[in-house]
């Protein structure tokens, strides 16, 4: 029989253990549970479904009326059932990571862009859609398979190592995307599709892998077995990038003038404001050259300069942070995100995108979270779903049902595709004369 002292350290222990095990991050605790219920089904009939699909209804309509008989596949020892229990929540993390990880757009589907509006150049479609497919799904495939002994590194890690396995010093890791425009550009200047190709695998390989290791940081928080989250990711991807391949392909044969603003009617959304920037990315780095745009001959070889400010600005920081450590905000000071974060977008993302984002952000995660935790714990990661959701399926509504009809809607400023700032698009130099700018004397 257990004493007194052993029955009062069991739920003493199981009560440090709980602690232990939660985050120490709030936001974190609030909305991530610590146990898990190792009978929920998770890669079931209705996950396959509704992923695809996405209709949350459609789950608890499922949940009540297929049955639950289990069925077998033909010459095959496999079964599955359609229904094999009430709807769960870990069936609803892995249908949102079948649709999350067809969320992002391609960007191969640039290249197709590029070459067939900008360059004029006709291209096949199952070639291009192999080609579309390897930059998406190639890369996971290749850990999967062990390819360039690529297991040598775990599956989910928070960490960086080298090529033998072992912890590798993130400071000299250098931006991998910019590196690979300038390597690309100066081996293939001249040459816009070999950039292009290059740039597209070079950084589609560290999107893609950024991307799923999100995904299964919510595995891990779920307890979500991870070959299960592989493999609705490698699926989603695929099925997403062929219907957005194909929809693409569509699309740039039958809008007339896509991607040329000048000649589209007013308020059209066929500017190609995304395809335009990596478009004149590809002049510069491909078509012309770094080394005629920028250093040892380009008209901005001074440029270079800015290396050496993104290496000094971060100890300008550690130094005033130990200069005066009571002023605490110097230490929010992210030098790094400052540079390369919203500052990439720009162009094509305009002021008015990060305005939207930013009030949006500080109403919810900043005053709705200080004063209503059990509102923005049950409510929040759904409400940031539902406008995602609301925005995409609003650019579906619209384009199939109105402007694919050339209906754009009544002439006001809201319709106008653009941030209302005339002189963002016209030059200031004195004397220089474009059709529609000011002339500046």
């Amino acid at each position: 029989m257990a004493s007194p002292t052993q029955r009062e350290e069991g739920p003493a222990m199981a009560v440090a253990d709980e602690i232990e095990d939660q985050s120490p991050i709030e936001e974190v605790r609030l909305t991530i549970p610590t146990t898990d219920d190792t009978t929920l089904p998770t890669l079931t009939f209705r996950t396959w479904v509704l992923g695809i699909s996405s209709f949350l209804p459609l789950a608890k309509l499922m949940a009540k009326t297929l049955p639950t008989k289990p069925i077998r596949i033909p010459f095959t020892k496999w079964k599955f059932s359609m229904n094999p229990g009430p709807f769960n929540m870990k069936e609803h993390a892995l249908i949102y990571t079948l649709t999350s990880s067809g969320y992002a757009y391609p960007s191969g589907l640039s290249i197709v862009t590029q070459m067939q509006i900008f360059y004029h150049h006709k291209m096949n479609y199952w070639i291009t859609f192999l080609v579309i497919q390897t930059t998406q799904v190639g890369t996971p495939i290749a850990y999967w398979t062990n390819w360039y002994n690529t297991r040598r590194f775990p599956m989910i890690s928070t960490d960086v190592y080298d090529k033998y396995g072992q912890p590798y010093n993130t400071s000299r890791v250098a931006p991998v995307d910019f590196f690979i425009q300038i390597i690309a550009g100066y081996l293939y200047s001249g040459r816009p599709l070999e950039n292009l190709i290059s740039q597209t695998y070079g950084q589609v390989a560290l999107n893609q892998a950024t991307l799923f290791i999100n995904d299964f940081k919510l595995c891990h928080y779920m307890k979500i077995p991870p070959r299960s989250m592989f493999l609705v990711q490698v699926l989603g991807t695929m099925i997403s990038t062929s219907i957005k391949f194909s929809i693409q392909w569509y699309i740039l044969s039958s809008v007339k003038n896509i991607c040329e603003p000048d000649k589209l009617p007013k308020g059209s959304n066929w500017t190609c404001p995304s395809d335009r920037n990596y478009f004149m990315s590809n002049i510069i780095w491909g078509l012309v050259g770094p080394s005629r745009v920028f250093y040892p001959s380009g008209p901005y070889s001074k440029l270079v300069l800015f290396f050496i400010v993104g290496a000094i600005s971060p100890v300008l920081v550690w130094m005033l942070a130990r200069s005066f450590p009571h002023k605490k905000w110097i230490t929010l000071i992210n030098i790094p995100l400052i540079f390369v974060g919203a500052s990439t977008a720009m162009p094509p993302v305009t002021p008015i995108n990060y305005w939207s984002w930013f009030f949006v952000g500080i109403i919810f995660n900043h005053f709705v979270y200080r004063r209503y935790k059990g509102w923005w714990a049950k409510y929040n990661y759904v409400l940031s779903n539902a406008l995602d959701a609301g925005c995409a399926f609003m650019a579906f509504l619209l384009t199939g049902a109105l402007q694919s009809f050339d209906v754009y809607g009544i002439s006001w400023w809201g319709l106008d595709v653009d941030d209302h700032c005339p002189l963002a698009s016209c030059p200031t130099a004195p004397g220089v004369v474009v059709d529609g700018c000011p002339v500046f004397q």
